[in-house]
């Protein structure tokens, strides 16, 4: 892949916290960025008429995106885990969390949903579980290494309708500011949807169009993320800075699949 080319894989785990299943990402091993996806990971030719694949489901194939979602960045980077001297004890508690929500998520994605309204339901359930994965890691955690793991994860994934929740009460956001934000959110969501195209064809069309549809994914995040940033005050923007603490720069290429 070329530099043009490159594709910032952190941008896309933002994207998929937005779409629920983050803790999920770990189950896909895609290992090497240079590798190509095995024939488990190869969807066969569809017809244009056919439904399109989710967006979440052809990012998961994007080789080198596996571990980059915030848990997995707790449990597995050592990078993270030295940053904010997690003890053995914590990490086994983040690895046995992410374990335990992968069975619980795959659990809810299981059951058949024909209903629109069941599709809801499993939507909200899978929300809950991410709440409860954000209450669980506040409880291992020791506050000092919550502040920081913030810190980086506003560096990492950037502020906007996918991370605001975790800085409201700093910001200390108004009701309209919140409400806008919901609306960012919902057409970040509907813009990827619209842009999406099935990766069909030979593997090395396949390749190509999940290259094609990550980047576009990308720009809209990053133009997404800008529009949130907007609504702040100039006041709430110098908070914001603060907030992002001393700088911290993840080396992707020792992301353990």
């Amino acid at each position: 892949m070329t530099r043009k080319k490159q594709i910032n894989l952190i941008v896309l785990a933002s994207l998929l916290i937005g779409f629920g299943i983050s803790i999920s990402l770990s189950a896909c091993n895609q290992g090497n960025p240079n590798t190509q996806p095995t024939p488990e990971q190869t969807q066969p030719p569809q017809a244009d008429n056919e439904q399109k694949e989710p967006p979440v489901a052809s990012l998961l194939k994007v080789p080198g995106i596996s571990n980059s979602d915030p848990l997995s960045l707790l449990s597995k980077s050592e990078q993270v885990k030295q940053e904010l001297n997690l003890t053995d004890e914590q990490i086994s508690q983040l690895q046995q969390l992410q374990k335990d929500m992968l069975a619980d998520i795959e659990k809810i994605k299981s059951e058949p949903r024909p209903k629109e309204s069941d599709k809801q339901n499993g939507k909200k359930e899978i929300n809950d579980k991410r709440l409860d994965v954000q209450k669980r890691v506040e409880e291992i955690l020791k506050p000092e290494q919550i502040e920081r793991s913030k810190q980086i994860f506003l560096q990492l994934y950037g502020y906007g309708p996918l991370t605001h929740e975790l800085f409201k009460s700093d910001l200390k956001l108004t009701a309209e500011q919140e409400s806008k934000l919901q609306e960012l959110n919902k057409e970040m969501f509907v813009n990827v949807y619209k842009s999406w195209k099935n990766p069909i064809g030979t593997q090395e069309e396949q390749n190509k169009i999940l290259v094609e549809n990550a980047l576009e994914a990308e720009r809209i995040v990053v133009d997404t993320n800008n529009k949130a940033t907007a609504l702040l005050t100039p006041e709430q923007e110098k908070t914001l800075e603060t907030l992002k603490g001393k700088e911290f720069k993840l080396d992707t290429s020792k992301l353990k699949s």
